[in-house]
């Protein structure tokens, strides 16, 4: 159903469930677990609402992680 607005950062707290929730069961352990790793990676994580409904989660990483593909020499 999306994220609360307002709430797009807290969805990422420990034991955070919301209103309007279309899960019944969790911990709300799930997306603070998401976000220690990030954090443990030097990554970014967001949450943001979708036009037309839902929710979007974005893991981002620094450009000085981001590697250029391998090329295949024998293709």
């Amino acid at each position: 159903p999306g994220v609360p607005a307002g709430d797009e950062a807290a969805v990422f707290g420990r034991f955070a469930r919301f209103a309007g929730d279309d899960r019944s069961g969790g911990t709300g352990l799930g997306l603070a677990i998401v976000k220690g790793f990030a954090d443990a990676m030097s990554l970014t994580v967001r949450a943001e609402n979708r036009v037309g409904g839902g929710a979007a989660f974005t893991v981002g990483w620094p450009t000085a992680l981001v590697r250029a593909p391998l090329v295949d020499d024998e293709a």
